[in-house]
């Protein structure tokens, strides 16, 4: 794991490596790691080698003693001669089974390990965005309100400062700003995912501490700007968010989110596998399956964190359609550094990154947030 953890660090950042010749900075950890790897490798061996030899030695003495014992019986009359070989060879049969005991030993090991690392991820313990809220609460409706918010990440400054965010029941509000403003922050804190540090969350006009965290997920949904494929098939993949969703939900969301046709197309149906990280899917093709299990969600406000952003112009555009025909079923959140989306806004908060020599260049702040007027025969979304 720690291997294949420090090599994935190292073919992604393999351009910049290469660029400012600082390979040493992942390779030095990368041969210490294998150099354990080999260590644990080699001691796996010995053992099963061990376990092995062991083996062998207790099935010869088994056959030696068998066969002495057999051949005495023989003798005496006791036993018939053409049952000695069934005797002698009996303990081959075992053969197989004994040779299996060490390296189910040494899984055994592995599995307790994997085990206790599971409980200590499936523990309870404190959300780390919103409280637990008490039994039952539900928010009284879909408007999100943000006030006063300040937020940041544990062990770091202030990312956000004095956030001020209203979103009505079925608006698409536009987040923008420069890289590093504090955007993807901000969706984290809506989600329910990173806590405030000062401020009022409110969802429906409750306030996210009283929620808790899967009650604000169960009505405030995320489709990223890189969703994660699993290595499965579409329907699986779908199913990560509605267990109990019929074929006929999954093709429903497909075709929503403008997947039904391709579908269709392919050799199994809901039953094609996707590849790993969905890599027999285009770019386009695997934001559109995220978009698909969102709506399989059905949240009713959702977040939308840089949605185009590994999309070429034509296929953007098209999602970016696609998404604004949630409304005004759904609230939209779309965080984004691209001003395209401005003019199908109902509101717009621009966070502007403005650093200071006492904060070190660390602190974030609101300077901007505005209604852009309907103007007199502008559709819905066409706001200038």
């Amino acid at each position: 794991g720690d291997l294949a953890a420090v090599a994935t660090q190292a073919v992604r950042a393999a351009p910049e490596l290469a660029a400012h010749d600082a390979r040493d900075i992942v390779l030095a950890p990368m041969r210490g790691t294998g150099d354990r790897l080999r260590a644990a490798a080699r001691r796996s061996a010995w053992l099963d080698g061990l376990g092995a030899a062991l083996v062998r030695v207790v099935l010869g003495v088994a056959l030696c003693s068998l066969l002495w014992l057999g051949t005495a019986a023989v003798a005496e009359g006791s036993l018939r001669a053409v049952l000695l070989a069934v005797v002698v060879l009996a303990p081959l049969v075992l053969a197989e089974l004994l040779e299996a005991l060490p390296a189910t030993a040494q899984d055994e090991i592995r599995t307790r390990a994997s085990v206790a690392r599971l409980r200590a991820l499936t523990e309870d313990g404190p959300d780390p965005g919103a409280g637990h809220g008490a039994p039952g609460t539900t928010p009284g409706g879909t408007a999100l309100s943000v006030r006063g918010l300040r937020a940041g990440w544990p062990g770091g400054p202030d990312v956000l400062r004095d956030v001020d965010l209203d979103v009505p029941t079925g608006s698409v509000v536009v987040v923008v700003g420069p890289s590093g403003c504090g955007k993807s922050t901000l969706a984290h804190v809506l989600l329910g995912l990173l806590p405030a540090r000062e401020g009022a969350v409110d969802l429906g006009g409750v306030a996210y501490a009283d929620l808790g965290g899967d009650e604000v997920r169960r009505h405030v949904g995320l489709l990223g700007q890189d969703e994660h494929v699993f290595d499965t098939t579409v329907r699986e993949n779908l199913r990560v968010a509605r267990p109990d969703a019929t074929d006929d939900d999954l093709r429903s969301a497909l075709a929503r989110a403008g997947l039904g046709e391709l579908v269709r197309t392919l050799p199994r149906g809901l039953d094609t596998p996707v590849g790993e990280h969905g890599g027999r899917l285009s770019g386009g093709e695997r934001q559109r399956l995220g978009l698909a299990r969102m709506l399989l969600a059905d949240r009713p406000v959702l977040v939308l964190d840089e949605p185009t952003e590994h999309l070429d112009e034509a296929a953007g555009e098209l999602l970016v359609r696609d998404l604004l025909a949630l409304a005004p079923e759904r609230s939209l959140v779309v965080v984004t550094h691209q001003r395209g989306w401005l003019r199908h806004a109902d509101a717009v908060l621009d966070l502007a990154r403005h650093p200071s020599p006492r904060s070190g260049g660390s602190a974030g702040a609101v300077r901007q947030f505005r209604r852009l007027s309907t103007g007199g025969s502008a559709g819905p979304h066409q706001r200038n």
